[in-house]
């Protein structure tokens, strides 16, 4: 049987079973109310949508390739000689998915979601015994050494995580997995790796097939249980499937096949990172996100990041092909460049890492004998309201008494984003501060905080943190008209007794 038709009907196959499966999941998730329910501010879905798609995707994979190992000599073979890895790759899914359930259904904090995903890739590699000890990349190869195991861990943690950051809007993940699944599988081809061109076909078309439930507007999510099994299993394949040899991997395609996801989820640590947030906060500053608040439909946007996927795709298995790493990194540059340079996603980002070079090269490096007293960034992350007046009528109150100040703004309801410090260049050369942090409430629910920094003795700061009160008032008045909140006078009544911390000292820097 000629290879690539025996591919063809696995895909097929898969297709079919998951277009039934996934009919069946929606009917018993409405029925054990195992749905998605809107919350106002990161769920903004019309109506309560049945969850489940990732458990219809995954019992789809696997009962393609349990349905030809029974029929099909040839692929029996195939599996056998990879029995290993496959039988890891399958203790490593069962848990993701259970994970993915368990959160799906009671919510998991995401050091709890961390330690799930962390379990799932350890009965991976030592099941599997999956290891890197070297990285091919440009005709050259770099020894891991004892980051052999951390390596796969991160790279796991990182596909999988991308792929769950992506699970944002209808048909959007499920679509990026089906084309990585499907450039996988001709990669493999090239390669001779038949037992994972199997397995990514598989998923590629039981995808599709989820597909027809999951495009705007999508009747059943994949929930964090699909868009996570999907990036572990895509990153799985992608690390097993590069191998050359035993324990070196080339790394240039996969990265090419996976740089949307990868070009997302970096943003989105960098973004948090540098604006002070935690790494397991939730905002609406993804790649979709942002392409949709410049007017593209749903639609639009999916189709937008699907062929920047196809583009790198394409270009990392003509490079496996002709050999050439430089096609596949080439192509992620490009792309990457593409959309900052249109700003549709990462200029923000970029602008936070501009001005981060900036004061460190400004703290190594003195220009001329200009002696700089301060430093100040401001970058507006995302959307279009003016922040700046807030932020200047701030700064001209309470500059000249502050050692530090920052404020940040986070309306992910309406794609506004607004992040700015100031801080005075001798500050370190002082001994005692005291900080003083006000919330911006809207409706009872934190939509930015400012935060101040004085020197202990050199002023009152509770009658600068007065005069704050009534500016922060303001960006409260102005957010909740973004959010379209009725204004009520309770709130500045309310504003006074506003917990801040208290004064603490802070150790000499």
């Amino acid at each position: 049987m000629d290879a690539h038709l025996g591919l063809a009907g696995v895909a097929a196959t898969s297709f079919a079973i998951c277009l039934w499966m996934t009919s069946q999941v929606r009917s018993l998730a409405r029925r054990w109310n195992f749905v998605d329910e809107p919350d106002g501010r990161r769920k903004t879905h019309i109506g309560v949508v049945p969850l489940g798609g990732g458990l219809a995707i995954g019992v789809s994979v696997l009962a393609t390739v349990c349905l030809y190992s029974v029929f099909s000599t040839e692929f029996i073979a195939i599996l056998r000689a990879n029995v290993r890895f496959l039988l890891g790759l399958l203790a490593g899914s069962l848990v993701m998915g259970a994970v993915g359930l368990v959160d799906d259904r009671t919510g998991l904090s995401g050091r709890q979601k961390l330690l799930g995903q962390l379990v799932a890739i350890a009965l991976l590699i030592s099941g599997s015994g999956i290891s890197v000890a070297r990285i091919g990349i440009f005709g050259a190869s770099f020894d891991l050494g004892v980051l052999a195991i951390p390596f796969v861990i991160f790279w796991l943690l990182g596909a999988v995580n991308a792929f769950n950051l992506m699970d944002g809007i209808d048909g959007l993940a499920a679509t990026i997995g089906a084309v990585t699944s499907f450039a996988l599988a001709g990669m493999c081809l090239i390669g001779d790796r038949h037992a994972d061109a199997l397995l990514a076909v598989s998923l590629g078309g039981a995808l599709v097939g989820f597909l027809r439930f999951n495009l705007p507007p999508a009747s059943i999510f994949l929930g964090d249980t699909g868009s996570m099994l999907i990036g572990f299993v895509v990153g799985a394949l992608a690390l097993h499937s590069s191998l050359k040899g035993p324990t070196t991997v080339a790394l240039a395609a996969p990265v090419a096949i996976l740089a949307i996801p990868i070009l997302d989820s970096t943003a989105a640590i960098l973004r948090r990172k540098l604006t002070g947030k935690s790494l397991y906060a939730t905002d609406r500053g993804h790649m979709h996100h942002v392409i949709m608040s410049k007017g593209y439909s749903n639609v639009a946007t999916v189709a937008i990041i699907a062929t920047a996927t196809v583009g790198t795709s394409i270009a990392a298995i003509l490079s496996v092909y002709w050999r050439n790493d430089y096609l596949a990194e080439t192509s992620v540059v490009v792309v990457t460049l593409l959309f900052v340079v249109n700003r549709l996603f990462g200029y923000g980002e970029y602008l936070l890492v501009r001005d981060l070079m900036l004061d460190l090269s400004a703290g190594l490096v003195r220009f001329g004998r200009r002696e700089v007293d301060h430093r100040e960034n401001v970058v507006h992350v995302q959307g279009s309201k003016n922040w700046n007046v807030l932020w200047a009528n701030l700064r001209r109150m309470v500059e000249p008494h502050v050692v530090q100040m920052k404020l940040d703004i986070d309306l992910p309801q309406v794609q506004e984003g607004f992040h700015a410090r100031w801080k005075r260049s001798n500050f370190h050369d002082r001994s005692f501060a005291c900080t003083q942090v006000v919330p911006i409430v809207v409706e009872g629910h934190p939509i930015g905080r400012l935060e101040l920094v004085a020197l202990v003795g050199d002023v009152d700061v509770q009658t600068i943190l007065q005069n704050a009160l009534l500016l922060c008032r303001s960006a409260e008045l102005e957010a909740a008209t973004l959010l379209k909140v009725p204004k009520s006078n309770d709130s500045i009544d309310r504003m006074p007794e506003t917990k801040v911390s208290a004064p603490r000292a802070l150790a000499p820097t």
